[in-house]
Formats: C-alpha cells, sequence, structure tokens
C-alpha cells in the first residue's frame, strides 16, 4: 500500500508541478505583453513631450546699434516667433561686424537643431570679411571741415537748382561739383 500511496502522492505533485509550470509560463507571457505595452506607452509619452517642445530655428542678420553702425548678430529663437519676440526672447548667439565669423556660429547651430544636413566647415567661410562700417574720424578737424563744406556745397547745389532764378546756374552748378569732387577726393586720401 506504501507504493499506491507514494505513486498518488507523486502523481499528485506532478500535476501540481505541472499546473505551476504553466502559470509561470503565462505570467511570463503576461510580463512581456506588460512590458511591451509599457514601452509603447513610453515612446508615445516621449512623442508628446517633443512635440510640445517648441521648434527652433537660427536667425542671421545686421542689427543697427544706437552708434549707427550696424553688426550681424545670430539669435536662436522660436520658429513661429517674430523677429522681434526673437529679439527680446531668444538667445543672441554671436555678433560682429565680420558677419561670415557669425554666419557660421550660426550654421554651427543649424546643424545642430537639423536645419543643415551637412556639418559646416570653417573654412568655407572668410573670416576677414568685414561690413565696410569705418569709424567717422570725427576728432581731426581737416576732415570735419571737409565733411561740412561737403554738406554746405550739397545744400548750395540743391538751392541753385531749385532756386529757378536767372543766375548763371551752368557756371555754380559746375563750381559746386567740381567742389564736391575735391572734398571726396581729400576725404578719402586721393592727391
Amino acid at each position: 500500500m506504501m507504493g499506491a500511496a507514494s505513486d498518488l502522492v507523486i502523481a499528485i505533485l506532478d500535476k501540481e508541478v505541472a499546473m505551476l509550470t504553466a502559470e509561470r509560463d503565462t505570467l511570463r507571457e503576461e510580463r512581456k505583453v506588460m512590458a511591451s505595452r509599457i514601452a509603447e506607452l513610453e515612446h508615445e509619452a516621449m512623442k508628446r513631450d517633443e512635440s510640445s517642445q517648441p521648434a527652433l530655428t537660427v536667425w542671421f542678420g545686421p542689427l543697427p546699434e544706437s552708434n549707427g553702425r550696424s553688426n550681424f548678430t545670430a539669435i536662436l529663437m522660436r520658429k513661429d516667433a517674430s523677429l522681434m519676440d526673437g529679439l527680446t526672447e531668444g538667445i543672441a548667439l554671436d555678433q560682429s561686424e565680420y558677419p561670415d565669423r557669425v554666419r557660421y556660429e550660426a550654421d554651427r547651430l543649424r546643424y545642430l537643431i537639423g536645419e543643415l544636413k551637412e556639418e559646416p566647415c570653417v573654412l568655407d567661410y572668410d573670416s576677414e570679411k568685414h561690413s565696410g562700417y569705418v569709424e567717422p574720424a570725427a576728432n581731426n578737424e581737416l576732415l570735419t571741415s571737409a565733411l561740412a563744406a561737403k554738406n554746405a556745397m550739397q545744400h548750395l547745389l540743391h538751392n541753385l537748382q531749385a532756386s529757378g532764378k536767372r543766375i548763371d546756374l551752368g557756371l555754380a552748378k559746375d563750381s559746386a561739383e567740381n567742389a564736391i569732387r575735391m572734398v571726396d577726393k581729400a576725404l578719402e586720401g586721393k592727391p
């Protein structure tokens, strides 16, 4: 009898082991399904987060300064913002009288945010290219006087042409134009 009882216990235990194994396998499958669903939900959440982030762009161009100069400027700003919003809310990346230096920095950031497909090469930009602004020589009396004389001659020429009076307009006009040419040459440093 002992043999039949132990065979019965072994059969019951085998059934329990088989049931537990089946439950374990079911739980593993459910765990895989749950892990897959969690991954899907995380991916959807990341997409929502990305779409809620504002799209960015880089603006590049000349901006005037209060002293009369224009500096080239690069600004990181929201893609849907106006330039005025970009000026107040954006981030100034670089500013210089050398436009290609600023354009290179702007293009580097454009590449990082995906606006440019190829990474910019510094050798493609002219680091010596200048905006052309020349500081006026306000302290130099000769140049200051020459500028004043030129302005006076231009004013005289304008008045002569507009007056309609019968004077020798040809002679006055030629004299004024000649004086303006001489002053221009002096200002340029030409003999």
